[in-house]
C-alpha cells in the first residue's frame, strides 16, 4: 500500500526566531488520504535554504526529542529555528522530515518559512469607522465599507504595535513604515497605491500611498489613519486589505520584522435609499384640473 508524509498542520510560515513552534507530520494512505496507523516509523528533521536547497549549518535547526511516527500514525513535532532570516542573508527555510516507509526513502517538505525577531500586530485587524448597520453588512466575510457617507475624514483606524515573541512591546528600536494596498483573494499589489490615502494625527492631511507622511513606530506604536479611494466594484468587486510592514528600502536592517494585514474590506459608495411603495389599495389623489375664467 503506498504511504506519504503530510504536515497536518504546517509549521507557521513566519516563527520567531529562538522560540518553538509545533506541527504534526501524519502518515497517509496515497489513494484515500486517510491517516494510516499501526507502523511505527522514525523520522529525521532537517532545516535547507529555499534557494539553494542545501542544509542549514548545524544548530540552526533545533528539534525535542527523537521525533517518529506513532502506531497512531501521527506524531507532534517541536522545534525552533535559532537564526533569524536576516542573520542568514535574508534566506527562507525548509523543514524536510526524511524517512523510510517499507524500504523506500520518502522526503516530506514545508512550505518555505522565514524566521523573524519581531511581528507587527494591528489592533482589531483595522478599526473601521462605521455605524452599527453597516457594521452589521458583510461580502464574502468581507466587512463592507461606505466610504462615501460620513465626510471625508471617514477612515480605517490602523493602530500598529510591535511585539517580540513573548507579545510584549518593543519600544527600544524604531522602524520606519510602508502600507501597501492588496486584493484580498490573490494577495497582489493594486497597481494605482494612490487609491490608498493616510494621514497622521501630526501630519493632519491626506496623500497617496506612494507619496504619503513618513510614518514611524515611536515607542512601539504607531497610529495610522487610512482611506480607500476606490469601491470594489471597479476592481471587478474584489475586497481589499491594508499591508503593513517595515520599509525595508529605506531601512534594509528591518526586514526582520514581519508585516500584518487588516481584515478584509469590500469598498462602495454609498447605501441605496429606498422609496417607501404606497399601501395596497391606496391611490394618490389626482391634481385638480386647471379651469379657466369666462370672458
Amino acid at each position: 500500500m503506498p504511504l506519504h508524509l503530510k504536515f497536518s498542520p504546517e509549521p507557521p510560515e513566519h516563527p520567531f526566531a529562538q522560540e518553538f513552534f509545533d506541527c504534526t507530520i501524519c502518515l497517509q494512505d496515497d489513494e484515500n488520504g486517510e491517516i494510516h496507523g499501526g507502523l511505527a516509523v522514525p523520522l529525521k528533521l532537517e532545516l535547507h535554504f529555499e534557494e539553494q536547497g542545501k542544509a542549514c549549518p548545524a544548530g540552526v535547526l533545533e528539534v525535542e526529542g527523537k521525533p517518529g511516527i506513532g502506531k497512531n500514525g501521527m506524531v507532534k513535532v517541536r522545534a525552533r529555528i535559532t537564526k533569524s532570516s536576516m542573520e542568514m542573508d535574508n534566506q527562507r527555510f525548509i523543514l524536510q522530515a526524511h524517512a523510510k516507509i517499507e524500504g523506500a526513502a520518502v522526503v516530506l517538505e514545508s512550505h518555505p518559512m522565514r524566521a523573524m525577531t519581531y511581528h507587527l500586530n494591528i489592533e482589531n485587524d483595522g478599526i473601521l469607522d462605521h455605524d452599527d448597520a453597516e457594521s452589521k453588512k458583510s461580502k464574502d466575510k468581507a466587512a463592507v465599507w461606505y466610504k462615501d457617507e460620513g465626510g471625508r475624514e471617514k477612515c480605517i483606524q490602523l493602530n500598529v504595535t510591535m511585539v517580540d515573541a513573548k507579545g510584549a512591546t518593543v519600544k527600544d528600536r524604531p522602524v520606519r513604515l510602508k502600507c501597501v494596498l492588496k486584493y484580498d483573494d490573490s494577495g497582489m499589489q493594486v497597481i494605482n497605491q494612490d487609491i490608498l490615502k493616510l494621514w497622521t494625527d501630526s501630519s493632519g492631511f491626506a496623500v497617496g500611498a506612494g507619496h504619503g507622511p513618513v510614518i514611524e513606530l515611536k515607542k512601539g506604536v504607531a497610529r495610522i489613519k487610512a482611506r480607500i479611494e476606490d469601491v470594489s466594484k471597479n476592481h471587478q468587486g474584489q475586497s481589499f486589505r491594508i499591508e503593513v510592514g517595515p520599509d525595508v528600502e529605506e531601512s534594509p536592517t528591518d526586514c526582520d520584522v514581519q508585516e500584518a494585514l487588516t481584515r478584509p474590506v469590500n469598498v462602495r459608495s454609498k447605501r441605496n435609499k429606498r422609496r417607501k411603495a404606497p399601501a395596497a389599495g391606496r391611490h394618490e389623489p389626482s391634481p385638480p384640473r386647471e379651469t379657466r375664467a369666462s370672458a
